[in-house]
């Protein structure tokens, strides 16, 4: 049996699809099958996982018909033999030495997942941004997630990790939401992850180069608002039936939609932030209405922008539209939104990150 699964979900990506599976094929670490998940292309795609199929073993084709990203890694999962689980997108490129790092770094603690650093790239320019979501003191050591408010901080970034199989996935039968497309199905998945692992290890080692510039890329598909709320809402239903076990998953679930959606309002022009930010003051009046500890759950800093948001929601988007992509700024925002109480509090936010 191989020690790690890579699943490579493969949706016409014929520009991108080689450089992908040679940046895997290159890897100095061997230990591991290739799962080359063609869901339905119709521009080459499929040609290419055959021909990578008949040039190395390691490499598995499988086809079937067109069902969207969160089905076709279930029918990865499904298929996998590996102690462990990875996940390559197809039009990202692994880093070098990746899989025998993380391969260390499992076999050294065991963990029931693991998660490294990654590189934002700009493929047609060169340029990389690294990016490590945990902070320093956080690294190399065996933390319980489920029980972590940074971890549920994080953007979801599933292919920057390994997933126990048999412990962790199959254990709990942690699976994507399986709606058309390829719109959000990581967000439900990662907070499983976090909520069902009782062991990680982090830290900065990067592991991906995360391409930014296909314009076909599910990050550029800002208009589909349902399929996010309705993640949040399967999120909350699974911290809902952790309660009784660990009712700390209330918080994490309730920070994690606030962040995501507010990311996805950050992202949105106009027309769309717009619309977006009025029905996210129903849904948060939704939720506040189901949960009467609504607020509890959040801290002050958050609490305060859903507030506003809800009172106020086009001057809450004339606030936000304006730069806070950097620490000075994100303090002008908070002046801003509440005076030197919203800088207090979100001074007091980031210090609970570190």
């Amino acid at each position: 049996m191989p020690f790690i699964s890579v699943l490579i979900p493969v949706y016409n990506v014929n520009e991108y699809l080689r450089a992908c599976l040679d940046s895997l094929l290159s890897q100095d670490f061997k230990d591991f099958e290739a799962l080359l998940l063609d869901d339905g292309s119709t521009d080459g795609s499929q040609d290419i996982v055959d021909e990578y199929a008949r040039k190395d073993a390691r490499f598995k084709a499988f086809h079937k018909e067109n069902s969207g990203y969160g089905a076709t890694l279930n029918y990865g999962i499904e298929r996998a033999r590996g102690d462990y689980l990875a996940i390559l997108e197809s039009d990202d490129c692994m880093c070098e030495g990746a899989l025998s790092h993380m391969s260390e770094l499992a076999r050294t603690y065991h963990p029931d997942t693991l998660h490294c650093g990654f590189k934002m790239w700009w493929s047609n320019s060169g340029i990389t941004q690294h990016v490590n979501q945990f902070p320093v003191q956080m690294h190399n050591r065996v933390i319980n997630p489920s029980c972590d408010l940074r971890f549920f901080l994080t953007m979801p970034s599933l292919w920057s990790g390994l997933y126990a199989r048999v412990e962790l996935i199959e254990a709990h039968h942690i699976r994507f939401s399986s709606t058309p497309g390829a719109s959000f199905q990581d967000t439900s998945f990662s907070f499983e992850v976090f909520a069902r692992a009782q062991s990680c290890v982090v830290d900065d080692f990067p592991i991906i180069m995360y391409r930014q510039d296909r314009e076909a890329s599910s990050i550029h598909s800002l208009t589909k608002k349902d399929l996010l709320l309705a993640e949040f809402d399967r999120i909350d239903a699974l911290a809902q039936k952790l309660a009784p076990h660990n009712p700390f998953l209330q918080t994490a679930s309730l920070t994690a939609c606030v962040n995501g959606c507010l990311w996805y309002l950050d992202r949105l022009d106009d027309k769309h932030a717009l619309e977006f930010v009025g029905a996210l003051k129903t849904y948060f009046c939704m939720r506040a209405e189901k949960d009467p500890d609504f607020d509890e759950h959040l801290d002050r800093w958050r609490a305060l922008n859903v507030k506003k948001l809800i009172s106020n929601p086009q001057k809450y988007l004339n606030l936000r539209k304006k730069r806070h992509d950097s620490t000075l700024s994100k303090l002008v925002f908070a002046l801003r939104l509440a005076g030197l109480y919203g800088i207090f509090v979100a001074l007091e936010e980031r210090r609970a990150r570190s």
